[in-house]
């Protein structure tokens, strides 16, 4: 029988991210938008079971006999964690695996842009969203914006995870507390005022998923924590159409969002017909005249701010589509006519 460290070793050689195990069907692996399959063996419910059970701890077989879906992190190869999700297929057990470095980037090795890094950094009270698509790095660079507090000044972070991925390293002034979703927090109305007693600076709320975790980001950054959590959306213009109208509503929330969001950063990765990636981001940072505009539900404005608003920590992608095009990366025809 296939083991998952195996699982794992063929998935690394194939250059693969993800991994994929479904009862009765062959293993496979993701590398980029291609998908390899993990030798001709299928597996069997029964062996698909045996390797979910070689990882999972007693409170996790508990949930999953239960009829729950689990997210866990294993350590997998020396640097290399994998992030977990087991959940039933036809009845049968199946998982879901991405592969993740143990050890946490930096704002500096993400190229996370300076004038936004000044921004973000001189911030103590308010919400900080970092967004994108699935799988566009979104934890990565919260993770590099959690150390890059730790390491400027001395604080108390608490850091709300579905899983603990990776480690941060000893600060010589800084304090990192982590808290797993589901486990050590179970009750959101009692988690507010507990947070507040523990004397944090900063929270990681992880991602904004729920109305719960919303609701917990705007109370606290209301009442002077620096909150930082991540959002899915397609760009800045997306995440503020969902942050408005899909979680919320109503001219009370939007005040809310107005008063203590201090900005979003989006980022994501395109190919070129050639299959050469790049990473490209836009930022918007909430000044006097983009509370008004959040205020009122006028995202157009706050996209034209960001557009013309003169701002050096603001820009959208057409500037970034404009910057690969400039320096040859891209051809005007690859740029889509939304950032034309």
């Amino acid at each position: 029988m296939q083991s998952l460290q195996e699982l794992v070793s063929n998935t690394r050689e194939h250059k693969g991210q993800w991994l994929h195990v479904v009862s009765g069907t062959v293993p496979v692996c993701k590398s980029g938008s291609k998908i390899h399959r993990l030798g001709e063996l299928r597996l069997m419910s029964a062996q698909v079971y045996q390797i979910v059970d070689s990882f999972i701890n007693q409170g996790q077989k508990k949930k999953i006999l239960q009829g729950e879906e689990v997210v866990t992190t294993v350590n997998v190869a020396e640097n290399f964690q994998m992030r977990i999700h087991i959940y039933r297929q036809r009845g049968t057990l199946a998982f879901s695996g991405k592969l993740i470095p143990s050890k946490f980037a930096t704002l500096m090795d993400l190229n996370f842009p300076e004038k936004l890094q000044r921004s973000f950094l001189k911030a103590n009270r308010g919400l900080i969203l970092i967004a994108g698509s699935r799988d566009s790095g979104r934890t990565r660079t919260l993770k590099a914006l959690l150390d890059a507090y730790a390491k400027q000044s001395s604080v108390h972070i608490v850091s709300l995870e579905d899983s603990i991925e990776g480690s941060f390293p000893r600060y010589e002034n800084s304090l990192i507390s982590r808290r797993i979703y589901g486990f050590d927090v179970k009750d959101f109305e009692s988690l507010e005022e507990s947070l507040i007693k523990g004397d944090l600076n900063v929270l990681s709320v992880g991602e904004i998923n729920n109305m719960d975790r919303l609701r917990l980001a705007l109370n606290l950054s209301s009442r002077g924590i620096l909150v930082i959590g991540t959002i899915l959306g397609v760009d800045v213009e997306g995440v503020l159409m969902n942050l408005l109208n899909c979680f919320g509503g109503g001219l009370q929330f939007r005040m809310s969002v107005a008063e203590v969001l201090k900005g979003v950063y989006h980022r994501r990765t395109i190919q070129n017909l050639a299959g050469e990636r790049y990473e490209i981001d836009e930022s918007f940072v909430n000044y006097s005249p983009t509370r008004k505009h959040i205020r009122e539900n006028h995202i157009q404005s706050v996209v034209s701010f960001m557009k013309t608003g003169g701002r050096s920590d603001c820009w959208d992608y057409s500037r970034s589509y404009q910057s690969l095009v400039d320096n040859g990366g891209l051809t005007v025809d690859e740029v889509p006519q939304k950032y034309r």
